[in-house]
């Protein structure tokens, strides 16, 4: 989770899009994407995931760009993230599909993720462009493999999901993906971010207290939410205890160096698609040790382990 929050990132993003514009050749729609443990527009008590106190979407906006920020859930697997990016784009229920959510134990289609839809003309006609941070990249190629691919039932190999983004092939329909500081071949990071599951499940627990106007784990499709009479100590107990932590249908297995490998293997570049992809660092050359060290603005959870 890296903020971008200043005048010097607000110009980065403007070349970013002035560059994808000019390869491009057009003036379609740009997408956003946070990436681990980001959030959206109407969280955070208004502090912007894209520019903090300067909120760059709007900045752009004024600039004449059409941009639209998507919140998907901050610590989901890509699978699932990308899942909720297409219907949240397009408008729609959410559909995990039925052997993604069997094989998982899911709730397939959560009540609580039906969305009106940023572009509803999306389409082969209609594509877009898409920015993601850190981990949104990750999903943003995770899309594009869903877009390009049918998925069929597992007990019936020929009987393709009934998903409106499952079931069918959607060629066409992203013409850039851009990608800052992703970890397309993985990161250590996931080691930290197993490490901490139990103060996530506890942050989780926090949230939900405070409510999700503040922060959304948008982890419906776990089942996360409180019961009506489920006291708070059995809620948090039932989510420590949680099948979700030990499967590979999270943000640890994804970002690490083997999950990353896989979606590289799902994923390849596709000729239909221009890519643009930009490496950061925020560390220092310290000249007495001869080492790099953590910038003072690292956020303090990855200084740690920045040495």
């Amino acid at each position: 989770m890296i903020l971008l929050h200043n005048a010097l990132l607000r110009r980065i993003i403007l070349f970013l899009i002035l560059c994808t514009h000019l390869f491009a050749d057009n003036k379609y729609p740009i997408i956003f994407v946070h990436g681990f443990m980001g959030w959206g527009p109407d969280e955070m008590a208004g502090y912007k995931y894209w520019g903090g106190k300067n909120d760059i979407i709007n900045y752009l906006k004024e600039q004449g760009f059409e941009v639209y920020t998507a919140s998907v859930g901050p610590v989901s697997s890509n699978w699932d993230r990308a899942v909720e990016l297409f219907y949240q784009i397009k408008g729609g229920q959410v559909d995990y599909g039925q052997d993604h959510a069997k094989t998982f134990g899911l709730i397939q289609k959560p009540e609580a993720k039906n969305f009106p839809g940023l572009y509803p003309d999306w389409d082969q006609s209609h594509p877009i462009h898409i920015i993601g941070h850190s981990m949104g990249g990750q999903t943003a190629r995770m899309l594009q493999y869903l877009l390009e691919s049918v998925f069929y039932l597992e007990e019936e190999k020929e009987q393709p999901e009934e998903s409106t983004l499952l079931g069918y092939v959607h060629t066409g329909w992203i013409t850039s993906i851009t990608t800052i500081s992703t970890p397309h071949n993985g990161t250590t990071l996931s080691d930290i971010i197993t490490k901490g599951i139990p103060f996530l499940q506890d942050v989780m627990g926090v949230a939900a207290v405070v409510g999700n106007d503040f922060y959304d784990f948008d982890l419906q499709q776990w089942g996360f939410e409180k019961r009506g009479e489920e006291t708070w100590a059995a809620y948090f107990r039932r989510m420590r205890e949680h099948k979700a932590w030990g499967t590979r249908n999270m943000c640890a297995w994804d970002i690490s160096l083997e999950g990353a490998r896989t979606l590289n293997t799902l994923a390849p570049v596709s000729s239909n698609i221009y890519y643009f992809s930009y490496a950061t660092s925020n560390t220092r050359l310290d000249s007495a040790s001869g080492f790099h060290v953590p910038h003072k603005s690292m956020n303090l959870i990855l200084r740690a382990n920045a040495r």
